[in-house]
């Protein structure tokens, strides 16, 4: 996961970027095996009384009892929207509690009323919103409490087996429903990056483990990744090579995590991000479809031995083999990839992606003898240059620290986008000769 941006000019390009990309997509009556519900039909609302051993000395409801009662009622929603009709015994497991937010205390003698309803549904999980309200015998209601519960749907009988919940209508879906559904998978997006970052500090691997149910969330962090890294000028990128009127204009590096080298204990602690911006004389659809043939990698990238599409998946992702030189070294390093690849309207213009990070995936096992590299978000941003029918090009890298060695071991840092980009040329030159 990269670093956070500050605000900055290219902040709302980036906002724009990821908006795009998870705007439009709203998890609703899409199975055909399980018929669609009504979010009302689930919705409940249930009064609980404050009692003294509900509260503190100082007569105030104890938070976590508050949570207690919010957590049973979302759990009778997720229960009743997951029941189905075919007799399959499901339970909801709850798995992450986020955004809870305690607004006002209450006391002693209130009544305390809780609502909870679906506000998101996806594959196997669905998230449900529960708010509390609390008045007085003869006050008016007041909001203390709101949080958002997530809960994975198993069968009773192999709880291990994970089923799919039922899509809400859309036809009965109001328009702020359909926005806060909207909102949902963006509430899931940022549990995922949390849980990356998390997960990298703890285990000091930069590859994510394919998971089928996390596929579209897994796509759009491999795509905004790549925009937060090649679009932030927050981060402390040193300068490496610049030529004004060039190919490869400019190269730049940076650590991440801002530890100097042979400070860290682990090879994958470290991430090198390295960025190259480039101009080229043709459109940016034909440099786009250059990029994205694997079968030319090797014409400009002197590291490459060998890439290859492993596992296809639908017409803008699929799983990636690479093989790379270590020319100080016996053994081979290669890469587990997922490749993303976008064409978006910026403003009008058009704008092409390809991202690219690892991945764990079964069908690319790791070899005997073969050392596995790891890479965050990496990969080619295309853009129409300054005048018509030109490119800009900004190509970026974020390689666990051993592997940036062997891949700067060929051609140094400051050399890897002025060789690269030279090559890119020549190969469009001679294809349009």
């Amino acid at each position: 996961v990269s670093p956070p941006h500050k605000e900055n000019e290219s902040q709302p390009f980036v906002s724009d970027m990821i908006r795009r990309e998870l705007g439009d997509k709203v998890n609703v009556g899409l199975s055909k095996k399980i018929p669609p519900k009504h979010f009302v039909e689930s919705r409940i609302v249930t009064t609980e009384m404050v009692l003294p051993p509900h509260a503190n000395h100082m007569g105030n409801t104890f938070g976590g009892q508050i949570m207690s009662w919010m957590t049973n009622a979302a759990s009778v929603v997720a229960t009743r929207h997951c029941r189905r009709s075919d007799n399959q015994f499901i339970i909801c497991n709850l798995l992450s509690i986020d955004d809870v937010f305690f607004r006002a205390p209450s006391t002693v003698g209130d009544r305390i009323e809780i609502s909870a309803s679906v506000s998101g549904v996806f594959d196997t999980s669905l998230e449900i919103e529960a708010t509390a309200k609390a008045t007085s015998l003869f006050g008016e209601y007041r909001d203390i409490n709101n949080a958002f519960f997530t809960f994975v749907a198993v069968d009773t009988r192999a709880r291990e087996k994970k089923v799919e919940v039922p899509h809400l209508d859309p036809s009965t879906m109001t328009e702020e429903k359909r926005s806060q559904f909207d909102l949902s998978r963006k509430r899931k997006l940022l549990r995922l990056e949390r849980l990356f970052l998390r997960e990298r500090r703890q285990n000091l691997s930069l590859s994510l483990e394919w998971v089928v149910d996390l596929e579209k969330d897994l796509f759009k962090t491999n795509v905004s990744g790549l925009i937060q890294v090649a679009k932030n000028p927050a981060m402390d990128w040193e300068t490496k090579f610049v030529d004004a009127s060039g190919i490869c204009r400019k190269v730049e590096t940076c650590w991440q995590d801002g530890n100097e080298p042979g400070e860290s204990k682990s090879q994958n602690a470290r991430v090198l991000a390295c960025r190259c911006t480039g101009h080229f004389n043709v459109p940016p659809e034909k440099m786009f479809q250059f990029l994205l043939d694997l079968s030319k990698r090797k014409l400009y990238d002197v590291t490459c031995q060998n890439m290859e599409s492993r596992v296809p998946l639908d017409e803008s992702n699929d799983f990636v083999w690479l093989q790379i030189k270590d020319p100080n070294s016996r053994n081979d390093t290669d890469f587990s990839l997922m490749r993303s690849w976008r064409k978006l309207d910026i403003q009008g213009a058009p704008c092409y992606l390809i991202a690219n990070r690892s991945i764990i995936h079964p069908k690319i096992p790791v070899n005997k003898g073969v050392i596995r590299g790891e890479a965050l978000p990496s990969g080619f941003i295309i853009e129409g240059g300054p005048q018509e029918g030109t490119t800009s090009l900004v190509y970026t890298l974020q390689l666990c620290d051993k592997v940036a060695q062997v891949v700067f071991s060929n051609v140094g840092k400051e050399n890897i986008g002025v060789f690269m980009f030279r090559k890119i040329a020549k190969a469009l030159e001679r294809e349009s000769s």
